[in-house]
């Protein structure tokens, strides 16, 4: 048996242990949740370019085609290469989220 002061000592390592598995536990998880954050972030942006007006889409030069394509992608689909720059920012906001 134990004495009484290894007790706090004891309870320390399966404290341990406990916080050890739910780190592990959160390693495993922590991708699969940055992932579906990212597939939130692009719909958004999906969803906000498409919702433009046409005087606003001249000004940043995307023709209305290729956003009325990029709204009817997926969200785990890739941008288009000529709208990479709305990528890096959906990647940029899911890093910056805790």
């Amino acid at each position: 048996m134990a004495a009484l002061w290894d007790w706090p000592v004891a309870r320390q390592s399966g404290t341990s242990k406990r916080r050890n598995k739910a780190e592990r536990r959160f390693s495993v998880y922590a991708p699969i949740v940055q992932t579906l954050r990212l597939w939130r972030e692009r719909h958004r942006r999906r969803w906000e370019l498409a919702m433009l007006s046409d005087d606003a889409l001249k000004d940043t030069g995307v023709p209305r085609d290729l956003i009325a394509h990029e709204a009817r992608k997926w969200p785990w689909q890739a941008w288009h290469p000529q709208l990479r720059a709305f990528e890096e920012a959906a990647r940029r906001q899911t890093l910056a989220q805790p």
